[in-house]
């Protein structure tokens, strides 16, 4: 038996099947599901705010690709920000706790080989001891999570750390842009 409903035609068996549950036919056609999921139909529009285009612009202008084969670009700096004091001295007091903290629970040693697989993988580099540029220490601290099936230890690092009250975050120097795709074949 067929009957219309708010969900489309609906088919449902008189009842003697071994399968009894009813099913669900909507008939939709092309053009009308790919309407469907373009977001513009929802009034959602990706089109880019602020300064984005011009951060893509420059993204792309700086897009270099180093000897070993990884892509390089240096941080998109918001213009006329203000300037990003040095943080030196109280990240290397957040990294003394750290460390404290690691040792009075046991985890300075598989702390300590997470940092140094990361320098192995050129996730993180050593501070240089000449400041040719910006300089900022990006603090960071574990996280444990005892519960987890895979990663019980891992690091984060803090962009959102102050050199001092009221000093400017490294978050706010940097502008909000939504992650873009490049096409890695073009550059």
């Amino acid at each position: 038996m067929a009957e219309l409903t708010k969900f489309g035609w609906t088919i449902m068996s008189p009842g003697k099947e071994v399968d009894i549950s009813s099913m669900l036919l909507p008939q939709t056609a092309t053009a009308d599901y790919e309407q469907l999921c373009k977001l513009d139909v929802l009034g959602i529009q990706d089109t880019a705010t602020g300064d984005q285009a011009n951060v893509y612009e420059e993204f792309k202008e700086q897009l270099t690709r180093s000897a070993e084969g990884w892509y390089e670009t240096p941080l998109p700096w918001k213009r006329n920000h203000h300037p990003l004091p040095n943080n030196k001295a109280g990240s290397l007091k957040r990294l003394e706790n750290t460390v404290r903290k690691l040792e009075n629970q046991g985890l300075l040693e598989q702390y300590d080989a997470i940092i140094k697989e990361q320098l192995d993988e050129g996730i993180v580099e050593p501070a240089k001891e000449q400041v040719v540029a910006r300089e900022f220490y990006m603090p960071h601290k574990p996280v444990i999570r005892e519960s987890a099936e895979s990663t019980k230890l891992r690091n984060v690092y803090d962009a959102s750390a102050w050199a001092y009250d009221k000093a400017p975050l490294l978050n706010d120097c940097l502008p909000n842009v939504r992650p873009f795709k490049i096409n890695c074949d073009q550059h």
